[in-house]
């Protein structure tokens, strides 16, 4: 505290732990807006501090914010990681519907700290996730479904949010054989079919479902849809009506209802649905962010302002929140491209932000930390891009961001690679990128379509790993392009190396530059075969430009330290 030079006015130093102190009352008050928007200030200043990172992880679990909550949890360095931050983790994934996740920390957190504050809790959880029956029945499943269905059904969402729609599809189509009699998975992949703008064979799943359930809210919602698109707003309408939701609905259920409504502008019947969602889940963007839509259009300015204020308390950063809190404020007439009813910014306003982007960053007066450091509005929409679904300039930004390489660049990289919004393919560049500025490892990584679904994976190599057996690394991240590969190639690769380095045991041998290729060459062979591409040991070689010969040698090489393959998925 400090006195003042006229007037003896007092004013109190507000650092990092003064805002944590804020928060904590905050909690206790069950105040989770203003609680967060402190802790989020004394994360700022401290980010590596491991106190204040779980004080705010722990505030985004109860707003049930939790994959948030999970990436300020992963981004703690694991030398001062808090050992029950792991339980927390865990309560994370279980809310996610990621149980093969939740198992997997469960068990390491009771093996490193089996006396824990949680201990006797992660037991209990671990009892239920191996209890099919039991967890089937909370989730509400039939007797055609269980969990590895809703995990992998989820896998399947996650890569359609990254953009691999076809991908996404197939997956489902795969999980088909196995569960056919499942209206849940029907639901999903006539929604994936609806994305992909396959409309005849969405009706035809809808109507499937219509066979078993002529009730079901969420395919006649979906069918309002297709009507809508085609024009048939009277049929849509119809179809609607007929719709009746349960005093128990889930919230997919009430909100797939609201929104139909509102692309047919029956306002006045979404605003209760809205209400009853935004009830349920009080501080998820997406929901308030349809409410402050349908207050806007029903004139109800002033309650739409709340609404996008509330976003900013919970996260003053959030441009998307600003976007449309300046729309209210303008107060001009209602114009329907100015909105999204996802929660994202207009077409025309992501154009405009794209534009200043690239425009700020191909300044060739300044460095890229002087752009950087001297223009805010850039850092904002830098901040967007990396959470937006916007790809277009992606390289571009992570590139800008590989050179200005401070703590905020790498901060961002590193929360890039735990968005599930986000391909592995895209993620392979982020890799490189914090090699290059020397950020420490391990880099935690979230893989949607490699793997286990929603596992968080970490590569660690050593700080002394020789330049030679970087290079090999640099190839297997960027693989040459005269094949196409499955998305998941580098990643499996890289992991195939991590267990070669590690059979190393810190004693490298000298290798040339061709052995390095073949290395790279026959690591890559190994990860194409696990993931059963058809891939040629022929076509590996002209990829690399290297003999079979030397190819046989890497791969002896390899063999040596980690065994044969048997022909299976490795």
């Amino acid at each position: 505290m400090t006195k003042g030079g006229e007037g003896n006015i007092v004013s109190f130093a507000q650092d990092a732990e003064f805002h944590l102190r804020r928060s904590k009352r905050f909690l206790e008050k069950n105040d989770y807006p203003h609680a967060v928007q402190a802790a989020r200030k004394a994360y700022a200043q401290k980010p590596k501090n491991a106190e204040i990172a779980v004080n705010l992880a722990e505030i985004l679990n109860r707003m049930m914010r939790f994959e948030e909550s999970n990436r300020v949890l992963l981004l703690i360095d694991p030398d001062n990681f808090p050992r029950d931050a792991l339980f927390g983790i865990a309560s994370n994934y279980i809310a996610l519907e990621e149980f093969y996740a939740a198992k997997g920390v469960l068990e390491l957190y009771l093996k490193n700290n089996p006396d824990g504050v949680f201990s006797a809790d992660a037991e209990e959880y671990l009892d239920l996730l191996w209890d099919d029956d039991e967890i089937c029945s909370q989730l509400g499943l039939t007797a055609e479904e269980d969990c590895f269905l809703v995990e992998a059904v989820h896998k399947a969402k996650l890569m359609q949010a990254a953009g691999l729609r076809q991908q996404s599809l197939d997956s489902l189509m795969e999980l088909e054989k196995e569960y056919s009699k499942s209206l849940y998975l029907q639901m999903e992949i006539a929604v994936a079919l609806f994305s992909l703008r396959r409309y005849e064979e969405a009706e035809r799943r809808i109507f499937g479902i219509f066979k078993r359930d002529l009730k079901h809210i969420r395919a006649n919602c979906l069918l309002a849809m297709l009507y809508h698109i085609q024009n048939r707003d009277d049929e849509a309408r119809e179809v609607l009506s007929r719709v009746s939701l349960r005093p128990d609905a889930d919230t997919d259920e009430i909100s797939s209802l609201a929104t139909a409504y509102l692309q047919l502008d029956e306002l006045e019947k979404a605003e209760p649905l809205l209400d009853r969602l935004t009830g349920r889940l009080p501080y998820d963007p997406q929901s308030l962010h349809l409410m402050g839509y349908c207050k806007y259009m029903l004139n109800k300015r002033d309650k739409a302002e709340e609404l996008y204020r509330l976003l900013l308390t919970i996260d003053e950063g959030d441009s998307v929140a600003k976007y449309y809190l300046d729309i209210v404020l303008a107060n001009k007439p209602a114009d329907k491209q100015d909105w999204m009813l996802n929660y994202e910014v207009s077409a025309r306003e992501c154009i405009k932000r794209m534009r200043y982007i690239m425009s700020a960053i191909a300044n060739e007066e300044l460095d890229s930390i002087e752009i950087w450091r001297a223009d805010e509005r850039l850092r904002e929409l830098i901040r967007w891009s990396v959470h937006s679904g916007v790809m277009l300039i992606w390289d571009s930004v992570v590139e800008f961001l590989g050179e200005v390489g401070n703590e905020e660049a790498e901060q961002l990289l590193r929360t890039y690679l735990m968005l599930p919004n986000k391909s592995d393919e895209s993620k392979h560049l982020v890799f490189a990128l914090l090699r290059k500025i020397g950020a420490k490892e391990p880099y935690a990584v979230h893989l949607n379509d490699g793997f286990q679904p929603g596992m968080i994976k970490q590569l660690e190599f050593s700080e002394s790993l020789p330049v030679a057996y970087q290079m090999i690394m640099e190839q297997l991240l960027e693989p040459p392009t005269e094949v196409k590969l499955p998305d998941n190639a580098s990643e499996v690769a890289l992991r195939i190396f991590h267990f070669y380095i590690k059979s190393l045991n810190g004693s490298y041998p000298k290798i040339s530059v061709d052995q390095e290729t073949a290395l790279a060459a026959a690591i890559m062979l190994m990860s194409l075969h696990s993931l059963q591409n058809e891939t040629t040991p022929e076509e590996v070689c002209e990829m690399y430009q290297i003999t079979m010969r030397r190819l046989n040698n890497a791969l002896q090489k390899i063999f040596q330290r980690l065994g044969e393959p048997d022909g299976e998925n490795e």
